[in-house]
């Protein structure tokens, strides 16, 4: 025992004479001392930034809660005034009354008129009803004793006002301090039957005491609330001594209140605005039935912070003072134990050492590929060499994330985080994202693909979508990757049916290379390739089926293969999904055809192409159309035109059609509520009725439009007295894709120029203008996906190549339509390795449809317009004619010829590389936008450059 103790005492006397051991000490006391000071930055940095946070917060809930207040209040007092108006006007407009006034010295006239009066007291809601004849001058109020009103004294200044200013009614305010009551004086004159000789009045005194104090109680210790007139005097508080001293409201609230009054005569009828000021959140609204305004202040006080928040904030700075604590009391036996941790990390680097020499291979082989082929790309000069070599970049990048993604998933799946969340989904769309992915690798291949699909399959079913389309493509891609000729055929089937559940039977089958029966056992194993020497070169993790089988087990699935050897694969896979409720997707029909010549309309699309198509589309209704570019400019464009109809994008940049609706909605009033707003998408799927039913929308299109849908629309929504209805022969001789001679003329490589006239209705002319316009529009669009692909905002590229499917297939860009759908689709999945393998295919596809239309456009395009002149060449002496008529029409504001005129000048603005065709096109923006001042100006401009 003594000796044990020696030992032990040598070895600790040997550990304090160690100079690695005091290192050790002295490395303690620094990350202590370095513990100390990162707590005390965090809870500096964490106090500010909670601090500034929820003065947002708090400022925006009080904006809100306020705006609230103000139209509650306003509606409320509105409601109360009006009620009282129109019982003033209805006795002002009494004939007995009149009769009365007329002949007062009349016993049975005015027995009866009093008889007729007593009637409206007891319909009104006011305290007092009062009536005073110009002949006598003699005041009767109520059952109150009548005297005789002297109008020449100041206090009766409302007297001559009334009876002679007045032509409907006015409103007077005074306090009774023996009462200590407020009343609002409703003074109607009354004229005789031809209205013209004032005769007398009448009117209703409202006490608006209880009302104005009720709100203060209502609000009390929220918030104070104010009325005040136009000359900016408090009309309505709860110290009555500001109404009675007319106090000023800006001198009232001192500096909250400065500039309040011009603030105030800025507002719309309803408008609200808040502001921010050194006393707190401020609320300013108009009151237009009283011709007053309201004013609600909401002060700044400590007890703003005292909320859930504050205290889980105070109880996080605590959590993180108890693990500091923690953490340093224990960080010496956390370094004793590092090293026994060193030791069994060492044994678990062999381990992984086998596992990085398994992948080593198939990741430096795109890495290296990557290398040689930028390397190459700096010293190549040729462009069209030098672009090869960046695909191919691109492509060994996509094969590295692509194992990336897999290593990914299979850590998940061995750390039980991988979770199926089931959501309803519509199984076509879901079916039609697949095959746009996949039929592009197998074109890619030159493989013939193959789809068959089960009718009985219900559209709506409920199911973790995300992980069936991860089941499919997996499958899928392991066919096409392994067939280097023949097909791919992709077949899902309804195996079964029982309760609300469906049985999926999916099969892949292909005429690839085939397993040998023996591999097959192995196929879904963890990092395993079968066949190393026939599949040499295939690049992959040996994850894919393995992470497939994970994933088809998690559903209660099944997944089994068949193969033979060198002559193809069959893979099953069997999974149940429930039902989801089932939906009605039958678009309305119409045979009904018509025109509505009065009928004002406004489309509302981010893309120039989209807009010309629509216009065409409606111009055959001979209504007018206004076009926004932007969910902000058509909130203006509906405040300040009484528009018929309003077709909406649904996706848009910035402000999406959705949110547009909705603040339309919310502008206040019947003509907002009632307006018809009509969703224009590209993504009909289950559930869009409904989802855009609850985001304001009355209905919705979808794109390309179908004229039969269309029509359907435009009957139902359009006021049936703004209808005119052809005959059949008129209908019959209606222009259809076949109906021009010269449409037989018009060939593009890329556009089935059929399917694009059918969008015009057969217009050529109008089909010409959407090429131009769509050629315009074309390098901003490549400019806008390569920016969005740079900056990572998957969110902005599917917007765009969205837009760029729809705007493609209104000009019968049908190649180029569903590649920007399969992008559109891989947006949606987030599947960014498909998104930077096939954006550079698209866009080289999008400039060789430009550069085909482009050379069309200038050859060909202007003598089929009859207005742009021989061999692309400007009719200058047509082109000055047609902007003077257009002059003329804008200036006399006759709609029918500025119709015309427009018409006459869209072939100028089509002729691609001319500064005359941009100018033109800026000229029918403006004039189809209502902007006439400034087509005016530049149709000046134009005309003084031309020689007009």
């Amino acid at each position: 025992m003594t000796k044990s103790r020696k030992v032990k005492s040598g070895a600790k006397i040997e550990e304090e004479l160690d100079p690695a051991s005091e290192n050790k000490q002295r490395t303690i006391h620094e990350f202590v001392a370095f513990s100390i000071t990162l707590f005390l930055i965090i809870l500096v940095v964490g106090g500010v930034a909670f601090t500034l946070s929820m003065r947002q917060i708090i400022r925006a809930n009080k904006g809100n809660e306020l705006l609230r207040m103000l139209e509650n209040e306003r509606i409320k007092l509105e409601t109360f005034i009006n009620n009282e108006i129109t019982i003033a006007m209805k006795m002002a407009e009494s004939p007995l009354i009149k009769r009365y006034f007329e002949s007062p010295n009349d016993p049975n006239l005015e027995s009866m008129a009093i008889e007729e009066i007593s009637a409206y007291r007891g319909s009104t809601l006011s305290t007092s009803v009062f009536w005073i004849n110009d002949e006598d001058k003699m005041f009767y109020m109520d059952k109150n004793a009548p005297y005789t009103v002297d109008p020449e004294l100041p206090e009766n200044y409302w007297y001559n006002k009334t009876l002679y200013k007045t032509k409907t009614h006015n409103f007077d305010i005074n306090y009774n301090p023996v009462l200590n009551v407020t009343k609002l004086w409703i003074n109607a004159p009354v004229f005789d039957r031809q209205r013209v000789k004032p005769l007398g009045i009448v009117g209703v005194g409202v006490d608006i005491t209880v009302f104005v104090k009720g709100l203060y109680e209502q609000y009390k210790g929220r918030a104070k609330l104010y009325y005040f007139n136009s000359d900016g005097e408090v009309t309505g508080a709860d110290d009555v001594e500001l109404v009675i001293k007319k106090e000023h409201i800006e001198k009232f609230l001192g500096d909250a209140g400065v500039g309040l009054q011009s603030m105030a005569h800025r507002l719309k009828e309803g408008e609200i605005l808040t502001y921010d000021s050194p006393s707190g959140k401020i609320a300013v609204g108009t009151v237009p039935a009283l011709e007053w305004y309201s004013v609600a202040v909401m002060q700044d006080t400590i007890e703003d912070y005292n909320s859930p928040i504050t205290v889980l904030f105070v109880v996080m700075l605590i959590v993180i003072a108890l693990i500091f604590v923690i953490f340093n009391i224990f960080i010496s036996d956390f370094l004793k134990s590092l090293r026994r941790t060193m030791n069994s990390l060492e044994a678990s680097a062999r381990y992984k050492s086998e596992f990085l020499a398994m992948i080593s291979h198939e990741i430096r082989t795109p890495m290296n590929a990557i290398l040689v082929m930028a390397e190459l790309a700096m010293r190549e000069n040729e462009l069209p060499r030098a672009q090869e070599h960046v695909l191919t970049i691109r492509k060994s990048g996509t094969n590295l994330l692509s194992i990336i993604n897999d290593i990914l998933d299979f850590s998940k799946i061995e750390s039980g985080k991988m979770e199926i969340v089931p959501v309803d989904y519509h199984f076509p769309s879901l079916i039609q994202d697949v095959v746009n992915i996949i039929g592009i690798k197998a074109a890619d291949s030159r493989l013939q693909f193959s789809v068959s699909v089960d009718e009985r399959i219900p559209q709506a079913l409920f199911g973790d979508e995300v992980r069936l389309r991860q089941i499919m493509l997996n499958i899928l891609s392991n066919a096409v990757k392994y067939t280097s000729k023949g097909f791919v055929a992709f077949t899902v089937n309804c195996e079964s049916a029982y309760g609300d559940t469906v049985s999926l039977k999916i099969e892949v089958a292909d005429s690839g290379r085939g397993i040998k029966q023996e591999d097959i056992g192995k196929l879904f194993k963890d990092f395993v390739q079968i066949d190393m020497v026939k599949n040499k070169g295939i690049e992959g993790t040996g994850l894919g089926l393995a992470i497939t089988r994970s994933l088809v087990k998690a559903m209660d699935g099944t997944i089994t293969v068949k193969s033979k050897y060198g002559k193809g694969s069959v893979f099953t896979v069997t999974l149940p999904q429930k039902v989801s409720a089932q939906e009605d997707f039958a678009d309305e029909t119409t045979t009904a055809v018509f025109t509505a010549p009065t009928a004002k309309a406004l489309v509302v699309d981010d893309v120039a192409t989209n807009l010309v198509v629509a216009q065409g589309l409606l111009s055959f209704y001979g209504m007018e159309v206004h076009t926004c570019l932007s969910g902000a400019e058509a909130i203006e464009s509906v405040k300040a035109n009484e528009y018929d109809i309003v077709f909406m994008d649904h996706m848009m940049p910035g402000m999406d059609g959705i949110e547009a609706a909705m603040r339309i909605r919310n502008l206040g009033g019947r003509r907002y509520k009632k307006l018809p707003v009509i969703a224009l998408t590209a993504n009909a799927v289950s559930g869009a009725k409904q989802m855009f039913k609850r985001n304001g929308f009355n209905g919705y299109l979808s794109k390309p439009v179908d004229t039969s849908k269309l029509n359907a629309v435009l009957e139902k929504w359009i006021p049936k007295e703004k209808q005119v209805k052809l005959t059949e022969e008129e209908a019959a001789n209606a222009p259809t894709a076949t109906d021009n001679p010269v449409s037989a003329e018009i060939r593009i490589d890329g556009v089935d120029v059929s399917k694009g006239l059918s969008t015009m209705r057969g217009r050529v002319e109008s089909y010409l203008h959407v090429l131009g316009v769509f050629y315009k529009d074309g390098q901003d669009k490549i400019n806008e996906i390569n920016k969005s692909l740079s900056d990572n905002d998957l969110r902005l590229y599917t917007t765009y190549v969205h837009a760029l499917k729809s705007a493609s297939a209104n000009i019968g860009a049908t190649r180029v339509s569903e590649a920007a759908k399969s992008l559109e689709a891989a947006g949606k999945e987030g599947n960014s390795a498909f998104i930077n393998e096939h954006t550079p295919k698209l866009i080289y596809d999008l400039k060789i449809l430009l550069v085909n239309i482009g050379n069309f456009l200038r050859t060909k395009a202007p003598r089929m317009q009859g207005g742009g002149g021989g061999n692309g060449a400007i009719d200058i002496n047509a082109l000055r004619n047609v902007l003077t008529k257009l002059k003329n029409a804008i200036s006399t504001v006759t709609i029918a010829n500025i119709r015309s005129s427009v018409k006459e000048l869209q072939p100028f603005a089509s002729i691609p590389n001319t500064q005359i065709a941009q100018d033109v096109d800026s000229v029918l923006q403006c004039t189809l936008r209502g902007r006439y001042d400034e087509a005016i100006g530049m149709i000046d401009r134009m005309l003084s450059s031309i020689g007009g």
